[in-house]
């Protein structure tokens, strides 16, 4: 399974004290990362209908695409991302070190927004960002300078990786407390009820409050479970369409389906 959320991108999110995080992974290595594929695979099949799968021209899984890159410094020429990401929740960012035209100027990339980082490289037409799944394409227009910086969002949206750290939370709380009314653990249970309650909300294609994108800076992902009908400029011509094939199968004597 495409992995939405590693271990390192849920001890960033979670409330959860980072100690009972290492102690589950200490007693259990791959405790989290099953439980995130878990969670993942149930958050997948409520959206199947609304969001599609990859097979049939949807976004399922989710990020699947390179994230769009947003550039800041001074006058930064085009840098932009190809390929497949191999992490739901990394955040890439790449900064340039050495300052100069395509091929002159060097840069380094990290891909946990900046903790740490790889390289320098020199730019190309094409860079591969080695473990990634990612190839930066950088721009021959222009001159790079030191200060110009490119950040990516996550390629799966936040609020699904929001998700998917609640629902782990809670499960990590119960397993430490077995009991699930105690008062240590009510927070954690709100946040699930609330989580649960969003995802419906998500994969509801009538009354949903959440679309949700691509990639986080990017345009919707849903593809499927709009309202099928046959709809034409004018209220009144469906009903002469309608009207006309009618005529034409009692002339033929065959149904709509035939």
């Amino acid at each position: 399974m495409f992995p939405y959320l590693d271990l390192a991108g849920f001890r960033i999110r979670t409330v959860v004290p980072f100690e009972f995080v290492d102690e589950a992974e200490s007693f259990s290595p791959g405790w989290i990362a099953q439980n995130v594929s878990k969670w993942s695979s149930r958050i997948n099949s409520q959206m199947r209908k609304r969001y599609g799968t990859a097979k049939n021209g949807g976004n399922l899984p989710f990020g699947q695409n390179p994230p769009a890159l947003l550039a800041a410094g001074t006058t930064p020429p085009p840098v932009s991302l190809s390929g497949r990401p191999t992490l739901g929740s990394m955040r890439l960012v790449l900064q340039i070190l050495t300052a100069g035209a395509l091929g002159v100027a060097t840069c380094q990339w990290s891909q946990d927004a900046g903790t740490t980082f790889t390289g320098p490289l020199t730019t190309a037409a094409l860079v591969s960002l080695a473990g990634t799944g990612l190839q930066a394409n950088f721009s021959a227009t222009g001159s790079y300078a030191t200060d110009n910086v490119y950040s990516a969002a996550t390629p799966v949206p936040e609020t699904v990786l929001g998700w998917l750290t609640d629902l782990v939370s809670w499960d990590l709380m119960c397993r430490r407390y077995r009991n699930s009314q105690d008062p240590a653990i009510a927070t954690f249970k709100e946040s699930f009820d609330r989580t649960i309650a969003e995802v419906q909300q998500a994969a509801d294609a009538k009354d949903g409050l959440f679309d949700l994108p691509v990639s986080e800076d990017q345009d919707s992902a849903v593809t499927t479970g709009f309202p099928l009908f046959y709809s034409e400029a004018s209220p009144y011509v469906w009903a002469d369409e309608q009207r006309c094939s009618g005529r034409q199968n009692d002339h033929q004597r065959t149904g709509t389906g035939s």
